[in-house]
């Protein structure tokens, strides 16, 4: 802190400006982050005023390493006007974007009102075993005991009460109560496609308004060449890909390894006589 340095505002001696530094640190995940500065200052700026000043450094290098989880980022949506393409409200009106803070949010005010319901579905995902979503839930108006529900493949991932304080910022050239809650979650999921629903409820009669922001879908992925599989290692899967078979707990390719094919074949031959053997004995007895 640096105290008694006279930088702007009166002149008086008992008021002088100071300056703060302030360190933080935060865990997260997400391949986006969004800043929020704000004071409680009451005053004009000639009395009360303040800003920030970014140092020339924004990171911080250390010897220890975060154990990684190997999330393998596939899509984002509602950064740019083509991805609103196939989401639509209460399954019949498309759905479009409005401007907060100069940041683009899927519906939001005035285009998606409480008790309405997006949806869009998902194909072509990568072999996979787990998913995982993250996306800022906007709140326009005073939302006090609410529902937001999200599900996947109709299965309700996340149900989250909402009894959220609002802050007056200036949305789209109007003066309105804004808030957002940062929300994560993950489930089991190995299907190519995947549905995805969001909806709110309340029995409120308040006009109230709700978009999404920054909505990234991961997945983590099965082993190479691995179809299905209940984890990420060669030992997990299940099932492999056409043309390969799962030999010695991992995925082998069939056609380039001719001494396989033949024990297999083999072993099938057995098989078969082996199972045309029982059924005569119970013939017999």
């Amino acid at each position: 802190m640096r105290q008694d340095y006279q930088l702007c505002g009166i002149f008086d001696v008992d008021e002088y400006d100071k300056n703060v530094i302030f360190a933080f640190q935060k865990i997260h995940f997400s391949k986006n982050i969004f800043i929020k500065i704000t004071s409680n200052l009451d005053q004009g700026a000639e009395n009360e005023s303040w800003d920030i000043v970014m140092p020339k450094r924004m990171y911080d290098c250390q010897d220890n390493m975060i154990p990684c989880d190997f999330w393998i980022h596939v899509k984002s949506f509602w950064q740019t006007p083509c991805e609103f393409d196939g989401w639509k409200i209460d399954d019949n009106q498309t759905l479009s974007s409005s401007v907060c803070a100069g940041l683009n949010i899927a519906g939001g005010y005035p285009n998606l009102r409480l008790n309405q319901t997006v949806e869009n579905s998902i194909f072509n995902l990568s072999s996979h075993f787990n998913v995982q979503v993250e996306f800022q839930f906007w709140l326009f108006g005073n939302w006090l005991d609410d529902q937001f529900i999200l599900k996947l493949d109709d299965y309700e991932l996340l149900n989250q009460h909402i009894n959220q304080s609002a802050h007056f910022i200036n949305c789209g050239g109007i003066k309105q109560n804004v808030s957002f809650i940062n929300l994560r979650a993950q489930m089991n999921h190995s299907q190519s496609s995947m549905k995805i629903t969001f909806t709110t409820q309340s029995n409120s009669t308040l006009n109230k308004y709700w978009g999404i922001n920054t909505f990234d879908l991961y997945i983590r992925k099965c082993s190479n060449y691995c179809e299905k599989c209940n984890g990420p290692g060669d030992k997990q899967c299940t099932a492999c890909i056409k043309n390969w078979v799962i030999f010695k707990e991992e995925c082998i390719l069939l056609q380039q390894n001719s001494s396989l094919k033949l024990r297999l074949y083999q072993l099938s031959l057995i098989t078969i006589q082996y199972f045309k053997q029982y059924s005569l004995n119970l013939i017999k007895k």
